[in-house]
């Protein structure tokens, strides 16, 4: 199982708040292709414009049959926005998207650095098992490195007798 490293919430929530300012373009850019269902890319689309009215230039063809708002906002959206993001209704992203986008915000130890971390813990949750005499027996010394005190040892628990 991967562990996580950092997860970058800001970052998160900025590109939810982003994706959410183009729920009116998607919901618009929606309503437009249902103009030209069965067509699924603007050259189809265009092709389609065309064919109808005999003219190169397919602005003149979308004007020519009313079609202009439509076609200027799937030209200006159709590979900017994914609608697949959104829910049916455009009020909000499909788990599948927010799920998408943590996990892009989502950095990951690797599998060497996981392995470490967990047995580290393991190792400090049988340290903290033992008896706190035992736990106060033990100190660090200059060069880092856990040493065990006999004689704190015996310290703690001739100290440990007197408190009871």
């Amino acid at each position: 199982m991967k562990r996580i490293k950092n997860y970058n919430e800001t970052g998160y929530n900025k590109a939810v708040s982003n994706a959410l300012e183009n729920k009116k373009d998607a919901k618009e850019l929606k309503e437009s292709l249902v103009a030209f269902a069965g067509y699924n890319t603007i050259e189809e689309i265009e092709n389609y414009l065309n064919e109808k009215t005999g003219f190169v230039n397919t602005s003149l063809s979308a004007t020519a049959m009313g079609m202009s708002s439509q076609y200027e906002h799937i030209v200006k959206h159709f590979d900017t926005i994914d609608l697949e993001h959104f829910t049916e209704d455009f009020i909000g992203l499909t788990e599948d998207y927010k799920a998408e986008l943590k996990e892009s915000f989502t950095s990951y130890w690797s599998k060497e650095h996981t392995a470490i971390i967990e047995n580290t813990l393991k190792i400090i949750k049988q340290f903290n098992d033992m008896p706190l005499a035992v736990r106060q027996s033990i100190a660090q010394n200059r060069n880092l490195d856990l040493m065990f005190s006999e004689q704190g040892f015996s310290n703690s628990l001739a100290m440990s007798r007197k408190n009871i």
